[in-house]
């Protein structure tokens, strides 16, 4: 029986001998001709192939830190939050600026008005030295926005979600 991954592992070889097919007739002209297939001149400079080896050099290594910058100041672990903001809005006067839940994943609540521009800024600290899934789902007939909040590796399916006042 093929099984997908055995299709994907049969789709990447035939890739890999596609490319060495049609890869080795350019190996093989630029080992015999050397740099006469570019036509290197006063038309093609050579500062022009110097300037883009440099400039794609320094595109692949700033490609890198940016691709490694999420897992080395990465916000899943140590201590997590969950920012929202809520614009064209302001928190009530009697609201507390600072909620202290102490419960299993969410430590404390964090509100404050935001002036430029306008709008409420709730940060949840989340339990720290642990990782989260979080899952956005909107009820278009209640005109609900839920924001979910799981341990990593357990997630809720929307069919089990609660509406507020049902």
């Amino acid at each position: 029986k093929m099984t997908r991954e055995k299709m994907g592992n049969i789709f990447v070889w035939l890739l890999i001998i596609g490319f060495f097919v049609f890869g080795t007739p350019g190996i093989i002209e630029r080992f015999s001709t050397g740099h006469q297939a570019t036509s290197y001149g006063s038309y093609i400079p050579w500062g022009l192939w110097i300037s883009a080896y440099i400039w794609l050099i320094g595109l692949s290594a700033g490609a890198l830190m940016i691709s490694v910058m999420t897992y080395v100041f990465g916000v899943e672990e140590g201590q997590p939050r969950v920012v929202c903001d809520f614009k064209g809005t302001e928190a009530g006067k009697n609201l507390p600026e600072n909620i202290t839940v102490n419960g299993k994943y969410i430590h404390n609540i964090h509100i404050s008005n935001e002036s430029s521009p306008q709008k409420i800024r709730v940060i949840l600290n989340l339990a720290s030295n642990m990782s989260f899934d979080l899952q956005q789902v909107f009820f278009k007939k209640e005109n609900l926005f839920v924001l979910i909040i799981n341990p990593q590796g357990k997630i809720t399916p929307r069919e089990q979600l609660k509406i507020p006042g049902k």
